[in-house]
């Protein structure tokens, strides 16, 4: 079994402590993973986030920390408190945001109601925890933005699969890039050449090598060229194509409807096919066309969302049938 990152009292020189087992910043107050716990990690964080303050020595994070632990920010019971007010207070925006009413009624009419509910049936003293629940006007408004993003998120990944034309944020998808060439190290995209054969240079990171060989079960004999050249002999297996994985994946669920199918060979009929992608172009054009009808009542919306919500779940069933085939 490998052995567990841990925090080293060294890592403050890179503005960071430890909460929890994980490393925190002592400039922003996020907390990283746990396989962020590296040296080359902790000092892109202060290089990227914080660049004004990669110069500065040991005795301002030290200070830092001093700030950071005086606000004890890494009470267990204080954090899983405030993860449980923030999610209540996503739960009300959603219900806000189903029944299409104000933002403000959270304010104004849920949280009264609840302190009086909550007062009656379980205790006057538990109704101070609704007042860390963050219900106001501009929190909702953030909170419904925030999960109706993550909807279209979901859609355009459907809208993906399925091959429908899309829209997409040119701004948003350069920073989405932008994120992930951050996180990709310099010695990986040189071990990427070299091992497509077009560059025979080796640059290795002592440090790197020997935090290696001490988290892991290295051999001594074994160099840095044969750590990173030890999987260019495995077996691989052939590649599939899109076709062949779609027919597999069919035969696999057309077992149970054999006898369906010969009943409708009998009758000699044959039912319209109707395709998932025309189903999505078809709540789409459903759904602005309702939005155009100023006399459209509400509870028509609804119930056309809740349909769509019921159909996204059928086609996300059907692209799991393709996970579970890989994972054969």
């Amino acid at each position: 079994m490998s052995k567990l990152r841990g925090y080293k009292e060294s890592y403050v020189k890179f503005g960071f402590v430890n909460i929890g087992g994980k490393p925190q910043c002592t400039l922003c107050g996020e907390v990283l993973a746990l396989s962020s716990m590296v040296p080359t990690k902790l000092t892109r964080h202060l290089r990227t986030k914080h660049p004004s303050y990669q110069d500065k020595d040991i005795e301002f994070f030290e200070t830092k920390k001093r700030q950071l632990e005086f606000q004890k920010l890494d009470n267990p019971n204080k954090l899983a408190s405030s993860a449980d007010a923030i999610k209540a207070s996503y739960m009300l925006s959603y219900h806000v945001a189903k029944q299409m009413k104000p933002h403000t009624i959270c304010e104004t009419l849920l949280m009264p109601c609840m302190k009086d509910v909550v007062g009656a049936v379980i205790g006057k003293e538990h109704v101070k925890k609704l007042d860390k629940i963050p219900c106001s006007n501009d929190t909702v408004a953030r909170r419904i933005r925030e999960m109706a993003s993550d909807v279209q998120d979901q859609r355009l990944l459907i809208n993906i699969q399925l091959k429908l034309p899309m829209e997409v944020n040119i701004h948003q998808a350069a920073e989405m890039l932008t994120g992930s060439w951050w996180n990709v190290k310099a010695s990986t995209i040189s071990n990427c050449w070299r091992k497509a054969d077009y560059n025979d240079e080796v640059e290795l990171d002592p440090e790197l090598w020997n935090e290696l060989t001490e988290k892991l079960p290295v051999d001594v004999a074994v160099t840095f060229e044969d750590y990173v050249d030890s999987d260019c002999a495995a077996a691989t297996s052939a590649e599939l194509t899109c076709e062949e994985i779609v027919s597999q994946v069919r035969e696999q669920g057309c077992c149970s409807s054999d006898e369906d199918d010969t009943g409708d060979a009998d009758s000699g009929t044959t039912e319209e096919t109707i395709s998932s992608s025309d189903v999505v172009v078809f709540f789409e054009k459903t759904r602005s066309y309702l939005r155009c009808c100023k006399d459209a009542p509400d509870d028509i919306l609804r119930k056309v969302a809740d349909v769509e919500a019921c159909m996204h779940q059928r086609l996300l069933s059907t692209h799991q049938k393709i996970t579970d085939f890989f994972k054969q």
